[in-house]
């Protein structure tokens, strides 16, 4: 039984293997982009306004790429529920290809020892370029099926974020605050909950 659902996902990879190979190509981008990030003298914490416009234009850029790449090289919903997969399983495993290469890459590039940055410094912004990482990986998809079902919904997506960051604040405030590497913990707890997030979406959109 579990190597008939391994041999699924295997050929489920093998139907997307160019969408993979397209999101790969991004990632690569996306890395080369905000590299620059974790060697910039900037204090963790202090943003000029200019860098602000200019990692929030980065982040629309790449979450419209995403959703054209997904848009050109996917099947509809009801296509993806008849597939004989393991929807969990499949469903986790794509988001562990989509992610973890980008994150190995990443980390080790932080602990390179190329540059006068603190190391424990270069780690906590390489934790804030893969939560932008994370939340353009796991908002493309649902972006898609909002824009398919109505482009007035899309707006809608993006303001679900704002309780999320209210929670990450408020839990930083009275529980995981006083733990050690307190801002790694709000960007592993925000990214949990996006992917919460694009679950939900994912399994109650109805796309016609």
């Amino acid at each position: 039984m579990n190597n008939s659902r391994f041999n699924s996902f295997r050929h489920f990879i093998k139907m997307h293997i160019d969408l993979i190979k397209s999101f790969y190509l991004i990632d690569m981008l996306l890395l080369i982009c905000t590299v620059w990030y974790l060697f910039t003298p900037v204090t963790v914490g202090i943003y000029p306004f200019r860098t602000i416009v200019l990692l929030f234009l980065l982040f629309l850029g790449f979450i419209g790429l995403h959703v054209r790449v997904l848009a050109s090289q996917i099947g509809s919903i009801g296509f993806y529920r008849l597939l004989p997969v393991h929807r969990f399983g499949t469903y986790f495993k794509s988001h562990m290809l989509a992610i973890l290469p980008f994150m190995v890459v990443l980390f080790s590039i932080a602990v390179f020892p190329v540059s006068n940055t603190a190391t424990e410094q270069k780690l906590l912004k390489a934790f804030h370029i893969l939560a932008v990482f994370c939340t353009i990986k796991l908002l493309a998809l649902p972006a898609l099926l909002l824009l398919r079902r109505s482009l007035f919904l899309l707006p809608l997506l993006f303001l679900l974020i704002i309780p999320i960051a209210i929670f990450i604040s408020a839990g930083n405030e009275c529980i995981w605050g006083s733990l050690p590497f307190p801002d790694v913990w709000d960007m592993m707890i925000y990214s949990l909950l996006l992917f919460g997030l694009e679950t939900i979406i994912i399994k109650t959109i109805r796309v016609r």
